[in-house]
């Protein structure tokens, strides 16, 4: 139950032998996992990122990329040292990637556990009662934050109430308005260095509850919807310990480095495209347009 609890302003309850749910065991089965550019956007704990920072210790092995971050990313991404906590097999270790045998994938060995609960991944076989959360007060000052900076407004005073306040609660420093870092992975996106990390805090703060495509196209950066869907580094170190895995990968033009490509060679998939004339719009339906013609159709469709 989310009674009392400051932070979800709406959800739905489930009830034994009303309404029942199978949340926990789906989503703790399902495979997937979080790319290596939402990894990368997690901060360091001194409040910077990992270009800026020489808190970062690399991604030569999953668990260097959790070394001093943000505490969400392990709230959101499985450390493999806890794997002890998915308990589908007491002896099997996570993440398992595409291709290894018994299930509970990730496609890209970042796996994601944000929304398990953990005592009830095993026994909750369509009998789950976990409520839903509809919308959290962390919304509500991610969107108060955003409005501000895209108006000219922000002051430090609406950043301590806003992003500061999800900052403190788990430990991580400011946003000050006199030392926003510029972070060298942004900068060819023509905004500023506020409204850059004003993005970040709500891509890690709402990751995978359903914001990140409208975003994108809110923000007109419909291009970051055709890079590729990279994963961990994969090499020979990497094989060595997922055996059996079959991944292709991409290789960093400047690092020569390789990480899994998710979508390499999957048809349509792999080759993703965005128009920038027309996807940031749907096409209306051709059944509404032969209800009215005064009704014209979306550009380019």
């Amino acid at each position: 139950s989310f009674a009392g609890n400051k932070e979800v302003m709406y959800w739905k309850r489930y009830q034994t032998g009303v309404q029942n749910n199978n949340v926990d065991k789906t989503l703790a089965r399902t495979v997937g996992g979080a790319t290596k550019d939402f990894v990368d956007d997690y901060l360091c704990k001194d409040g910077l990122p990992i270009a800026l920072s020489p808190l970062y210790k690399g991604d030569a092995k999953i668990e260097d990329s959790f070394i001093d971050r943000d505490p969400r990313m392990r709230q959101t991404i499985l450390l493999p040292t806890e794997s002890q906590n998915l308990r589908f097999d007491a002896t099997r270790t996570y993440p398992r990637i595409t291709g290894q045998t018994g299930g509970n994938i990730s496609t890209t060995g970042y796996h994601i556990i944000k929304y398990y609960n953990f005592d009830l991944i095993g026994p909750s076989f369509n009998t789950g009662v976990t409520p839903a959360v509809i919308m959290r007060f962390a919304e509500a000052l991610l969107n108060y934050a955003e409005a501000q900076a895209e108006l000219g407004k922000l002051t430090q005073a609406d950043l301590d109430l806003s992003i500061n306040k999800l900052r403190s609660r788990v430990g991580m420093p400011k946003l000050e308005l006199n030392k926003i870092p510029v972070d060298p992975r942004y900068t060819s996106e023509g905004v500023s260095p506020l409204i850059v990390e004003i993005r970040r805090e709500r891509r890690i703060e709402l990751f995978a509850e359903g914001f990140r495509y409208n975003d994108i196209k809110r923000w007109k950066q419909g291009k970051k919807l055709v890079s590729p869907s990279l994963g961990i580094l994969w090499e020979a170190a990497a094989k060595t310990r997922f055996p059996g895995a079959t991944v292709k990968t991409w290789t960093d033009p400047v690092s020569k480095k390789q990480y899994i490509d998710v979508y390499s060679g999957v048809s349509d998939i792999g080759t993703p495209v965005f128009d920038e004339t027309k996807h940031y719009l749907w096409p209306i339906p051709l059944s509404v347009l032969a209800q009215n013609p005064e009704i014209k159709q979306n550009p380019g469709w």
